[in-house]
């Protein structure tokens, strides 16, 4: 755990005064160094009293404890030696070229130098699987690897952390009783239903989100204010301002508090930035009409700066129309001294390391460019957009998109598109409702199109026409549209990837040559004339020659043992009479060389090419081709799913 948790859980189970002396004994670090933790730790708690000092030394305010918004136990939220080693991580991928320095490490992580050495030890061990290693030299440490194993390493990471669901661990703060819960939910639902809206999971955990934090902000008179928002004024004439006034009427019923009009607008946009309607032509939501083009600028600087040093891509739309409402805004109360209390903020802190330090990061660039101060409370509401946008790139990975038509009479597309997230959330991700052919419908990114009334499909999206109730015919239906689709984004991988590897300048027919190893010679050269690998590339593949034979029934597939090739490479000799490959006689050679940074596609290339040629059918067919461009072709007939 981190110094500053484990000084938390020495006082609690001590429960008496200790002298700073012990305490700087128990952690290893210097008085100062405890004096310092303590000052931070109240400043955390967002009171002096959560560690009393006095001339007896320190102690924990156990009275106090139990008010705060925290875990009884600092075990579950302490930075475990894991936390640690994520920290060092981030701090050798911002270092990029330069490297950092053990001291430096050291200092910001409150350890000695000899416990740096012991992590980076351990780091290697865990780095090892993205290929990337760590280099010392002079005690600078550098992060050694490809962009793109880094990339990968982030993204896990942040995987990793979006375990701890941003909306779970907020209900769990208990800011509300669960009757007032369960009301706000209800009218969520009920303005959603009669203003024929619909939202998948990840919209409405947002949503709710924001507005339980809106109520406990008014329920402490700590409302939004005229000066805090950037307006512009075709927002008010938006069905999502409209919903909003509805939210806040239904609010004002049911828990009788009083909310000002700007808290009305500010849930305008936050809705804006969720619905999931997809024909609505007349509600011009675009980044465009919200916002002034000097904040799209703004935004994509900021995007940018965060690709380059955190190799993160945050390039999306539906993170972009999201963050830049909360950003106008974020900077019009900054510019006024507005404060927003933010009650996940420690948790988040926790909880979200990474997370939490690319929202330190991004307020920076705000201060620096606008001019303005951000406080911690902001920068965790910051976090909390980086984490539900993570959460949903998670959740959204690898499935289907799916839309649904459905008529809005009597709710039904409501309770329909229940029962599909129900049925197949496992496979596809529901992003919309239309309910009028009418209206225009935005089919980008779609995948399938699930109806309940007559209308023409789309060739290129998977399309079903259901009953209006859903029955278990209809479910078999989409099901095996679902599996038809996925077996046919499989099989365009996978002819991607060969017409991707296989080059037109390594395929040939009929090389001559006196047996294998002069033929591995002679293919080896043409591949290091081309620049695909270099002079250590031929042994490699001897080696492996030597280990094993290559050849299977008529075909031969020589490789490196390494994945060391400059780029990745497929070369193709087609013959028409059967060569000698060792005891084997073979009518096609392919030779892979693959780049470490396509390691993972190895083993699928290699299986995808024995599969096509083990079939003596299609080795009589490709025979027949005589040029690059016939060969791809009739290699493309032969791939199947």
């Amino acid at each position: 755990m981190n110094p500053k948790t484990e000084l938390m859980v020495y006082l609690k189970k001590r429960d008496e005064w200790v002298a700073s002396q012990i305490l700087s004994d128990v952690l290893q670090v210097s008085t100062r160094t405890i004096r310092k933790f303590v000052k931070e730790i109240n400043m955390d708690y967002q009171t002096e009293n959560v560690i009393l000092s006095s001339s007896k030394g320190y102690k924990l305010n156990q009275n106090l404890l139990s008010s705060l918004y925290v875990r009884e136990s600092f075990e579950d939220l302490s930075d475990l030696p894991e936390d640690r080693l994520n920290k060092i991580i981030q701090l050798l991928i911002k270092a990029k070229g330069g490297g950092i320095h053990i001291y430096d490490i050291s200092e910001q992580l409150y350890v000695s130098e000899s416990t740096v050495r012991q992590d980076i030890r351990k780091i290697k061990d865990k780095i090892e699987q993205y290929c990337l290693d760590i280099c010392i030299q002079n005690d600078y440490l550098y992060l050694q690897g490809s962009e793109r194993d880094k990339r990968k390493l982030i993204k896990e990471t942040l995987y990793e952390e979006a375990e701890n669901s941003f909306y779970e661990i907020f209900m769990n703060q208990n800011l509300l009783k669960d009757a007032e819960l369960d009301c706000i939910k209800h009218i969520i639902a009920e303005v959603l239903k009669c203003n024929g809206y619909t939202m998948n999971e990840y919209a409405y955990s947002n949503l709710l989100l924001h507005i339980i934090i809106a109520v406990e902000r008014l329920k402490t008179q700590n409302h939004i204010s005229e000066s805090q928002l950037q307006e512009n004024s075709g927002v008010y004439q938006s069905k999502e301002y409209h919903m909003a006034e509805q939210i806040f009427k239904g609010l004002h019923t049911e828990l009788a508090f009083e909310y000002p009009a700007d808290e009305v607008y500010f849930l305008s946009l936050v809705l804006i930035g969720n619905m999931t309607q997809l024909a609505c032509p007349e509600d011009d939501n675009s980044l465009e009409y919200l916002v002034r083009q000097q904040e799209l600028d703004l935004l994509e600087y900021m995007i940018q700066e965060v690709n380059k040093v955190y190799l993160i891509d945050l390039n999306s739309d539906d993170f972009k129309l999201k963050f830049i409402l909360h950003l106008k805004n974020l900077i019009a109360r900054s510019r006024n001294q507005s404060k927003v209390y933010n009650p996940m903020l420690h948790e988040i802190r926790i909880r979200y390391p990474l997370t939490y330090d690319l929202a330190v990061f991004l307020s920076d660039i705000l201060q620096r460019v606008q001019g303005v101060h951000i406080n911690e409370d902001e920068i965790g509401y910051i976090a909390i957009h980086l984490g539900t946008h993570i959460e949903n790139q998670k959740r959204m990975e690898n499935k289907l998109k799916g839309i649904l038509i459905c008529p809005r009479y009597l709710d039904l597309h409501t309770e329909m598109m229940g029962k599909l997230e129900a049925e197949f959330s496992r496979d596809l991700v529901l992003v919309g409702a239309v309910t009028e052919l009418s209206e225009g419908i935005d089919l980008s990114g779609i995948d399938l199109i699930i109806t309940t009334v007559k209308c023409e499909g789309s060739g290129t999206i998977g399309f079903v026409e259901v009953l209006p109730f859903l029955g278990s015919a209809d479910i078999n239906r989409i099901q095996n549209e679902i599996q038809l689709l996925k077996q046919q984004r499989e099989l365009k991988e996978k002819r991607r990837l060969i017409r991707n590897f296989i080059r037109k300048e390594l395929f040939f027919k009929n090389i001559s040559a006196e047996n294998k190893n002069q033929l591995i010679d002679i293919l080896g050269e043409e591949m290091k004339s081309k620049g695909y690998v270099d002079a250590c590339y031929m042994n490699s593949v001897h080696e492996r020659e030597r280990i094993s034979s290559t050849a299977f029934q008529n075909v031969a597939v020589p490789h490196s043992i390494h994945m060391d090739a400059l780029q990745t490479a497929i070369a193709i000799i087609i013959y028409d009479k059967a060569f000698q490959w060792g005891d084997n006689k073979v009518d096609v050679v392919v030779m892979l060389a693959v780049n470490n940074e396509d390691r993972e596609l190895f083993g699928y290339i290699f299986e995808l090419i024995i599969e096509v040629l083990s079939e003596s059918r299609n080795i009589r067919h490709l025979k027949h081709a005589n040029t690059y461009e016939e060969f791809i072709e009739k290699l493309m007939e032969t791939i199947r799913v």
